[in-house]
C-alpha cells in the first residue's frame, strides 16, 4: 500500500513537471 502511494506521488510529480514544461 505504501509503495503504491509512493508511486502515485512520483507519477503526480512527473505529471506536474510535464505540464509546467508544456505551459512554459
Amino acid at each position: 500500500m505504501y509503495f503504491i502511494r509512493c508511486m502515485n506521488t512520483r507519477r503526480w510529480l512527473y505529471l506536474t513537471n510535464f505540464l509546467m514544461k508544456f505551459l512554459l
